[in-house]
């Protein structure tokens, strides 16, 4: 059976979980867009080189955190905090 489309709450209350994800390293790191996506990066990181970001789409809250590419169980607070993700890593070859 189909998962249920989210709803506005939902995609709003996920969102807030996952930007406080990021919060810890918020200090540390510099808000910038890349193609309009907010990101966060490293100070003085060229154009593409982001470390985090979350987004919405059509139905959708997206995390993109690049050092679960190299280190996986990063996830493993994630998992704890959003049983219900799709997990669906784009970019490299799953753990």
């Amino acid at each position: 059976m189909p998962a249920a489309a989210a709803t506005e709450a939902g995609l709003a209350a996920a969102e807030t979980r996952l930007q406080a994800l990021l919060d810890p390293y918020r200090d540390r790191l510099e808000p910038f867009e890349i193609y309009g996506v907010p990101m966060l990066r490293r100070p003085g990181a060229k154009a593409h080189d982001w470390f985090a970001g979350v987004n919405r789409g059509n139905g959708v809250v997206r995390f993109s955190f690049l050092p679960m590419h190299a280190h996986p169980e990063l996830l493993d607070g994630l998992r704890d905090q959003c049983p219900q993700r799709d997990d669906r890593r784009r970019g490299s070859d799953p753990p």
